[in-house]
């Protein structure tokens, strides 16, 4: 990571893992009509403090950023001004993320977006382009939202559409097992569970959802799991794979991972069964209604409570006693027998790490 001071922005890349693999450059600067000193942090783990979450992280309360840059193992970006409002009046901060090929087309983006007409002009065109897309797919903006609830659950792992930790356990297969369905497991997967025919009204939404999403570039696996008892399971079958068809012959599949699956529940080991509802990140069910109905009964997982940072009710060592070697956390005691560490509620011993 890296700071433009004169453009109030912050840089990051990361040494590609293999020669093949591109170079991508991130930045994230700030706008502002303030004049105040900037401050800027980019390790993670000096924003949070020891022991410390998002829910209490040290720096959120009023200490300085530290201004750290270089090879960071926990790259974030952090940047913050102070701004002075006047009663009655409005101050106007924009941050704006951005992404670049090189680092000189990075610090041509932040130069463009430092003008404060940027961000209206964006998000104009931003709006209008999502207009137009959403027409095309005969979407309303609600539905949009829908489908982006939807993305969020898969992107960020929540635990809210999936099944317990009881139930995943049991899994004894690795996802390779999935390989002879065509699934490869590269890509988040959205497991949906249909047995009844009014159940095709939900796989016809989570179909309007992947063609949403693949406008975005946005790759996902879909699973449809047909659940039906064996003697009646080849009409509904026919009828998932003839949905999932027209999607396919209208679509274009360029660039884009992941795909559509109509699977028979009846033609799948029990063990196969357990290893896809483990490793789908969202499973839903045609008996749960609609897509809406089932987004708004789950919960997200509450975020942990902050753990009370322990306080000794006095430290080992006296005021006035004399360490060999103290370093600000401890020190040898002067026999030279013991290593005395004192703590108190702002302070920790320093966190240990291994290259392993």
């Amino acid at each position: 990571t890296e700071y433009a001071p004169t453009l109030n922005a912050l840089l990051a890349t990361r040494r590609p893992r293999n020669p093949n693999d591109s170079t991508l450059w991130a930045a994230h600067t700030l706008v502002s009509e303030s004049t105040g000193a900037m401050q800027f942090e980019t390790d993670r783990a000096r924003f949070l403090g020891r022991e410390r979450t998002l829910a209490n992280a040290v720096m959120v309360e009023g200490r300085p950023l530290s201004s750290t840059v270089g090879p960071v193992l926990d790259p974030i970006f952090s940047l913050r001004q102070r701004v002075r409002v006047a009663p009655g009046e409005e101050v106007t901060l924009t941050f704006t993320t951005l992404l670049a090929n090189t680092r000189d087309e990075a610090l041509a983006l932040i130069d463009k977006y430092r003008n404060p007409r940027a961000f209206e002009r964006e998000l104009l065109l931003a709006w209008t382009q999502a207009q137009v897309g959403l027409h095309h797919l005969g979407l309303s903006p609600e539905d949009a939202h829908l489908f982006q609830n939807l993305a969020s659950r898969l992107l960020y792992n929540d635990p809210s559409l999936r099944p317990s930790s009881e139930v995943i356990s049991r899994n004894a297969l690795s996802v390779r097992s999935l390989w002879r369905f065509g699934i490869s497991g590269d890509v988040p997967i959205l497991l949906v569970q249909l047995s009844e025919d009014d159940h095709v009204r939900l796989a016809q939404t989570l179909l309007k959802t992947f063609e949403y999403w693949r406008t975005k570039h946005w790759g996902v696996d879909v699973v449809f799991l047909n659940e039906r008892s064996s003697s009646y399971s080849q009409e509904f079958q026919n009828n998932l794979e003839s949905l999932v068809r027209v999607l396919q012959s209208n679509a274009s599949w360029k660039e884009v991972k992941g795909n559509l699956f109509v699977l028979r529940a009846d033609l799948m080991s029990p063990e196969e069964r357990t290893l896809l509802r483990s490793v789908a990140r969202v499973v839903l069910s045609g008996r749960d209604g609609t897509l809406s109905e089932q987004l708004s009964r789950a919960r997200r997982a509450p975020l942990a409570a902050p753990r009370k940072v322990p306080t000794l009710s006095s430290p080992r060592i006296e005021t006035g006693v004399k360490l060999n070697f103290y370093n600000g956390v401890g020190g040898f005691s002067e026999d030279g027998k013991e290593y005395v560490i004192t703590m108190n509620e702002e302070t920790w011993t320093p966190m240990p790490w291994i290259n392993v």
